[in-house]
């Protein structure tokens, strides 16, 4: 079960290690809203081409609107719309939460035994 929550994560983390150590701020718009957990999709461009990202915490704002956004510039389509950083702690933390229910369910199994 940790091999599959590490697997499931794993892309995360290093996207978001990526955009910890070098990002480009830019500005997007929000295109489309109301989709699962408070996420948006936004429009952001690069290098004169337009990418499409998927944002955390934003499904409160109107289509339209303009967010702050952070991408690998060598990358565009890897972007952001949390500071880099912040979604290793949230991973680090679901990653950690998971591991302990892991463990706890281990050790009743084993106490059943």
């Amino acid at each position: 079960m940790i091999g599959w929550v590490i697997l499931a994560l794993g892309h995360d983390l290093l996207f978001q290690s990526a955009l910890l150590m070098s990002s480009t701020k830019a500005t997007a718009q929000v295109t489309k809203i109301g989709m699962e957990h408070n996420t948006c999709i936004y429009q952001f461009s690069a290098s004169q081409q337009a990418y499409d990202g998927v944002g955390y915490e934003c499904g409160r704002y109107e289509q339209g609107t303009e967010i702050k956004i952070y991408y690998l510039a060598q990358f565009p389509k890897i972007s952001s719309n949390l500071y880099p950083g912040t979604g290793l702690i949230l991973n680090f933390a679901v990653s950690a939460a998971a591991v302990l229910v892991c463990l706890i369910v281990g050790f009743i199994k084993r106490r059943q035994d």
